[in-house]
């Protein structure tokens, strides 16, 4: 994952590792315990500000939080559910057709998975651009 071994994963050296094998067995694990932390009334799902405090804690900027939330939100029910947010993130980093494309990576966030939290092996860690 840290293709020049300096300690920290980039944006870019995780599109380069992640493939749909590795997200299904390693980073949607770390992905759903974030999501789950963040569900502070334990219903399954994200409301917008859960939703904008995730993606804080993740290192992206609220900014453009809305904006997400309003594309995962598929069915309008002002929530985001567990399922649909890691379905979301899994299309896009193996190159599917996803919400994250659209609004999220348009305007005041260039990457919204800039943060990635996906670490194997030791000492690796992902970073902010």
């Amino acid at each position: 994952m840290d293709a020049n071994g300096d300690g920290v994963m980039t944006y870019e050296e995780y599109i380069a590792w992640v493939d749909a094998d590795k997200f299904d067995n390693i980073c949607q694990y770390a992905l759903g315990a974030l999501f789950d932390l963040a569900d502070a009334d334990r219903d399954g799902s994200l409301d917008r500000a859960q939703f904008t405090t995730l993606r804080q804690a993740l290192g992206n900027r609220a900014d453009n939080a809305d904006a997400a939330f309003d594309a995962l939100d598929g069915d309008g029910d002002g929530r985001v559910g567990r399922a649909e947010y890691l379905a979301s993130i899994r299309a896009y980093v193996t190159g599917e057709e996803s919400p994250w494309g659209r609004p999220v990576l348009t305007g005041a966030a260039r990457h919204p998975l800039d943060r990635v939290p996906c670490r194997a092996g030791r000492g690796q860690q992902t970073r902010s651009r």
